[in-house]
């Protein structure tokens, strides 16, 4: 299952639309959702969500970036840990400094420079996370 990014003018007009998806055969990956959107100061398109790969029900987070038309996957990567990790807002600062937010039920989800780098959740609970990724 693929995403789906689209552009509109400011009377509705679909200007651009885009599915957005990796292929299977490269890394297995049989869902994708995104979540968050945001449009960098060069007009870039970064969305944010997570992909669960085959035959598993754990998701990784997920940031894609887009050029402005939506015709080049310019970048895409996941994030993640042993459980299930989802980005559900992304923002973009002036200088293309990329944030993303969301939430992990992995008690291994990678740690940098953490405020707290302890997983402190209930099993069935989800504590939230924030990427501050600089311009790419």
């Amino acid at each position: 299952m693929d995403g789906l990014v689209a552009k509109f003018s400011d009377d509705g007009e679909l200007l651009a639309a885009s599915y957005v998806g990796m292929p299977s055969a490269v890394d297995d990956i049989i869902a994708m959702t995104l979540e968050g959107l945001a449009i960098a100061p060069n007009g870039d398109v970064i969305a944010g969500g997570s992909d669960r790969p085959h035959n598993t029900s754990t998701r990784n987070a997920m940031i894609i970036r887009l050029n402005e038309d939506l015709s080049e996957i310019l970048h895409i990567e996941t994030y993640g840990g042993s459980g299930r990790d989802e980005i559900r807002g992304v923002d973009v600062n002036a200088n293309g400094d990329v944030a993303y937010a969301g939430y992990t039920s992995s008690m291994d989800w990678p740690t940098v420079s953490a405020h707290d780098s302890t997983y402190h959740s209930a099993p069935n609970a989800a504590p939230a996370f924030v990427v501050l990724r600089p311009q790419y």
